[in-house]
């Protein structure tokens, strides 16, 4: 996306203007954020899955992919169409966060039981 951005504009909008170009680079900037942190609250649905930890599963995948980003629209609202291209990066930093949550607690709960075991 920042490699490349202009050429991702042109191939859907090919008669784009400066200004829509600018505009477009601006908010695909803003939106390849979110690339850096994305992965971690799915490798963390697919490990609890693996580990046969549903509940946890399910946590991280419906606050990533409901409750968070409902939550974040209504509070970037009042920043209109910037907030709109910084929910997803926002969303992507507080599910990671969720998933580190719930990474711990399952380790806490682990170490728990080896040690009682």
């Amino acid at each position: 996306m920042l490699g490349f951005g202009e050429w991702v504009v042109l191939v859907f909008v090919p008669n784009a203007d400066e200004a829509f170009m600018a505009e477009a680079m601006g908010a695909l900037r803003i939106f390849s954020l979110s690339f850096l942190v994305r992965w971690l609250p799915f490798a963390t649905q697919a490990y609890m899955m693996a580990v046969e930890q549903a509940r946890a599963a399910s946590i991280v995948s419906v606050g990533q992919a409901l409750v968070i980003p409902l939550l974040v629209v209504a509070a970037l609202w009042p920043l209109g169409l910037t907030g709109l291209w910084l929910n997803m990066p926002v969303s992507a930093g507080l599910a990671a966060i969720l998933s580190c949550g719930v990474l711990v607690v399952f380790r806490r709960t682990v170490r728990e039981r080896m040690e009682r075991a």
